[in-house]
């Protein structure tokens, strides 16, 4: 018994749920263990949530299939916000602009609602990424809204140049 309780209203399970059936003679028949425990309520409950159990197993696939389509999803996401980021490095430096400014670490700030969020004073790499944040890039938006710090070595680099 896979989805049942241990008793439905005030009776235990015996015969057929937890208990082995030793006389088959009395097994089908009108009155038989398995025409009884088929009609019962507990029974049409455990053949319901079963049913709902392998349905949304087809639908959504086993555990793997879901570990690797979430993975699958941050990958392409992670990818996305690089491929933004490279390309405002590689603005820069057609340019010849210098990436750094002031204050290189730190939150990026994300804007909200119509609040002009561009801080020129922390480099025109990060005024070229709020920028585009503020032209509602959502990508670069959700990222840096649950990113709490540019990473550590992106940082370092910044500070070398």
């Amino acid at each position: 018994m896979l989805f049942g309780k241990d008793s439905a209203g005030g009776i235990s399970f015996g015969r057929l749920v937890k208990t082995p059936l030793n006389k088959y003679a009395h097994l089908t028949g009108r009155d038989g263990y398995l025409t009884n425990h088929l009609s019962t309520v507990s029974h049409t409950d455990c053949v319901t949530k079963a049913s709902a159990f392998t349905a949304a197993q087809h639908k959504s696939g086993d555990i793997c299939t879901q570990l690797n389509t979430e993975f699958s999803r941050q990958r392409d996401h992670n990818r996305n916000v690089l491929h933004r980021i490279l390309k405002a490095i590689e603005f820069h430096g057609r340019l010849g602009l210098a990436l750094r400014g002031h204050d290189d670490s730190g939150p990026l700030k994300v804007q909200t609602d119509n609040e002009d969020t561009i801080d020129y004073n922390e480099g025109n790499l990060r005024a070229l990424l709020q920028l585009m944040m503020n032209c509602n890039d959502n990508t670069l938006k959700s990222h840096f809204a649950n990113t709490v710090k540019m990473p550590h070595l992106f940082r370092h680099y910044l500070r070398m140049r």
